[in-house]
């Protein structure tokens, strides 16, 4: 009995990753038997499914849980360490071990196993089955070893947020996960399949377009770039729009004094020196300026100093790629209170920066500075607390 419960953790974790590894396969052999003509598509598109389902599985495990909450206990939800989690996860026994099974299936498994987009080029090169299969495990894996790493790192952040609960139901997570990853993914292989067709056939009117009239493509993708742009621009001045009659009509019924407001649609486009309007009421006068989230999924990070942080990400599936930052000043001098209303606002707003950060909600202060939502401002206005 003894023996069995010393071997029984490492004969699990042998299972999990095995059926990591058959789902993998089974999903590659769903969402991309609609592509063999199109080997690069099929070659990025496995790697992104192998991504994918180690990042699934990473979620559903005991194991990153086990290395994660004590980490988020001792720094908080949003301070990240790069090196930090590296070295956790990579110190982690169960974690390595699903690494070293998940690289030695392609090794142990025939060529025309797993990855058959690697494959097919080396055999139909005409190589000798052995060094066509050296060349093929040179390539493919370092790359599983990075998909691997980059699927791991983010679990881990996930683990980090403060939406996760350290009692959650592993299986039917670990279930629930892998059904959508297969619906997204075998949907998506099929749409695809069909969508590359018609942008081929988009490309070549391109083409024919340019050699008689070679501006016009161009001209088309512009304007394309353009709408989407005043799309998202006509959204931001509808709702600046409803804030400022919103804050006209509730300052006439309170009876405060709303100050002429400065180039009110200026802030959709780029930030102004100075306030934007004040706002008196029981003798007290409150400078503040409007500001724009830009994109309702990039997060700001608000510091003391009076910059403002935009994180930008690429993300599939909660996944991020890759992400930069860019940032502004927001500062102004005026008397205090200085109210700073985020409107359009983004789903998160943080004190801090990108490195070292706290969630903040609507009317909390930063600095010099009280941060509040539309919403939260008119509603604090109306109950005279905003220097609360």
């Amino acid at each position: 009995m003894e023996s069995f419960r010393k071997w029984a953790p490492v004969y699990l974790r042998f299972c999990r990753t095995l059926g990591l590894y058959i789902s993998f396969l089974l999903l590659c052999f769903l969402s991309t038997s609609m592509l063999n003509t199109m080997r690069p598509a099929k070659a990025v598109l496995s790697l992104f499914i192998f991504q994918t389902l180690v990042r699934v599985f990473a979620e559903a495990d005991r194991a990153t849980r086990d290395i994660a909450l004590p980490y988020r206990e001792e720094v908080g939800t949003h301070d990240r360490s790069s090196l930090t989690i590296w070295r956790l996860i990579l110190s982690s026994k169960p974690i390595l071990a699903e690494l070293l099974l998940l690289l030695l299936f392609p090794i142990l498994l025939p060529m025309e196993v797993g990855f058959t987009a690697y494959t097919a080029p080396l055999l139909s090169a005409g190589l000798k089955r052995p060094l066509a299969k050296a060349l093929l495990l040179l390539v493919l894996l370092p790359l599983m070893t990075g998909a691997w790493l980059l699927a791991r790192y983010n679990a881990f952040l996930w683990w980090l947020s403060d939406k996760t609960s350290p009692d959650m139901a592993f299986g039917r997570a670990l279930f629930l996960k892998w059904l959508g990853t297969f619906l997204i993914y075998g949907i998506g292989g099929i749409a695809f399949a069909l969508f590359v067709p018609v942008f081929l056939s988009v490309f070549y009117i391109f083409v024919t377009l340019g050699e008689t009239r070679w501006w016009l493509p161009p001209l088309i993708i512009i304007g394309f770039l353009f709408l989407v742009w005043l799309f998202r621009f006509l959204r931001a001045v509808r709702i600046r729009r409803r804030l400022l009659v919103r804050l006209r009509a509730l300052c006439t019924e309170l009876g405060a004094t709303l100050s002429p407001i400065r180039r009110p649609y200026r802030s959709l486009l780029y930030i102004k020196q100075g306030h934007s309007f004040t706002v008196s009421i029981n003798e007290k006068t409150y400078h503040c300026k409007l500001f724009c989230a830009r994109n309702r999924r990039n997060p700001l990070y608000f510091s003391e100093t009076g910059i403002v942080q935009c994180l930008h990400s690429f993300r599939f599936r909660r996944v991020e790629y890759f992400s930069y930052t860019t940032q502004v000043e927001f500062g102004f001098e005026a008397p205090a209170p200085k109210i700073l209303i985020v409107n359009p606002v983004p789903k998160e707003i943080y004190a801090g920066n990108t490195d070292f950060s706290r969630l903040i909600d609507t009317g909390e202060s930063v600095g010099a500075y009280k941060i509040f939502t539309a919403t939260g401002f008119l509603g604090a206005l109306e109950r005279n607390v905003l220097d609360r």
